[in-house]
């Protein structure tokens, strides 16, 4: 009796859609955890997906998409349906080289598979532009070899990020017959390309680094390798970056692993998952990026007048989830020179005092640390690691650089001296 309920509060809620296409794509989207503007949003990336899959292994429709993707409008490789919708408004995309006209003729010929009116189409593609939804393309094709570049498309469940269902297209005589459902995540991805349907935030779209642009007029006067420490600054830069072991740090659905690098001056373990208030490096790495390691260029300054009278810097990379992190309205902070080389134990206070946590570290002998962190302790920001650097080891950096691990993440810094 439930389940007839539920049934027809969902046809109720989706009076916009054919009764055909709620019949053959409700089943799997009933689920009580989720809002209802939710519930809609699947069953709408569901609809799209069904469309999609009938048109998986177009050449010239996968080339458009691949060609989109290449321009890297955004920092994540997908592209949104705005862009792909002729009627999109102006900030969509406007390529010479791809006037993104194939993909909605082929689209709109498709529908009629699912047996949509035209208005329901146009709702449709109204809903996919008007909600930011993205086709995502972790993995281009060409990545995988021939007879298995036919996409299986698959959607955001939005209850986790990990594995959803997906249709993978049955081909016969080079047609598309038909479909069989399958169970997409990143394991499935290592040996069939996906097409993935996810909402993006506006804030998610374009890198955002928060950290200091290069004086270059002062680096002009910088010194010669290795660094001189006796000069007033010193600057730090990321030179590059890679993941060594190719290990992603998100689920598939969540798209890109949102690295940062940050200054910190504290040591805070990574099961207490914060989130520093400090400038950071925006690092975001692309799924094909860290599944082929390769290294990524940045160029990037971490710290500027780094003066004499600053005997050590402490850097450190986290993964930023940006869907779970919520902060507080209270901080923590504490303040703690270690004398001797060994464990320490710092008690974070909250602004009355109250100590909320304790660390226990090992520190270098005469290191100070001290900060300030909003917190969350239900986060699932993950603190990959941290390094602390002396002033006069830099002279001893190779050619003015080193290379550092965060765990997985792996970072070469350079060093000049002005």
């Amino acid at each position: 009796m439930r389940n007839i309920i539920v049934f027809f509060t969902l046809l109720s809620l989706f009076v916009g859609c054919s009764k055909d296409s709620l019949d053959n794509i409700d089943s799997s989207i009933n689920k009580s955890n989720l809002t209802i503007e939710q519930i809609e949003m699947l069953q709408k990336m569901k609809e799209t997906s069904l469309i999609l899959t009938n048109m998986a292994n177009n050449d010239e429709v996968n080339s458009e998409l691949a060609s989109l993707i290449l321009e890297e409008k955004y920092k994540g490789d997908f592209v949104l349906f705005k862009d792909l919708f002729k009627h999109s408004n102006e900030e969509g995309l406007k390529s010479e080289k791809c006037k993104v006209a194939l993909f909605e003729k082929i689209f709109d010929q498709t529908q009629n598979s699912n047996a949509l009116k035209s208005s329901e189409l146009n709702d449709l593609k109204e809903y996919l532009k008007k909600n930011n939804l993205a086709l995502y393309i972790p993995y281009p094709l060409e990545d995988y070899p021939e007879g298995f570049r036919v996409p299986t498309i698959s959607y955001h469940p939005l209850d986790n990020q990990d594995t959803n269902e997906g249709f993978e297209p049955i081909i016969e005589n080079g047609i598309i017959s038909g479909y069989k459902t399958v169970m997409v995540n990143e394991e499935y991805s290592l040996t069939r390309p996906v097409y993935l349907i996810i909402p993006k935030k506006e804030d998610e779209l374009y890198s955002k680094n928060k950290s200091s642009l290069i004086n270059y007029a002062n680096l002009k006067s910088a010194a010669s390798y290795p660094v001189d420490t006796t000069k007033e600054n010193i600057a730090i830069i990321l030179k590059h970056y890679y993941v060594a072991n190719k290990h992603q740090f998100d689920g598939i659905f969540a798209g890109e692993s949102e690295l940062r690098i940050v200054k910190i001056e504290l040591f805070p373990l990574s099961q207490h998952k914060f989130t520093p208030i400090d400038d950071f490096i925006d690092c975001t790495t692309k799924r094909k990026a860290i599944r082929n390691g390769t290294v990524i260029t940045m160029g990037t300054a971490l710290k500027t007048d780094w003066k004499k009278a600053e005997r050590s810097i402490t850097v450190g990379a986290y993964d930023y989830d940006p869907g779970y992190w919520d902060i507080s309205d209270g901080r923590v902070g504490f303040q703690y020179t270690i004398k001797n080389s060994g464990q320490g134990i710092l008690n974070w206070k909250d602004t009355l005092g109250i100590v909320v946590l304790q660390d226990t570290m090992t520190i270098n002998e005469g290191f100070t640390i001290g900060g300030t962190f909003r917190f969350k302790l239900e986060s699932n920001d993950d603190l990959l690691g941290q390094q602390t650097w002396g002033r006069d080891w830099f002279s001893t950096w190779e050619n003015g650089e080193t290379l550092y691990s965060f765990g997985d993440f792996k970072c070469t810094f350079t060093a000049v001296s002005y």
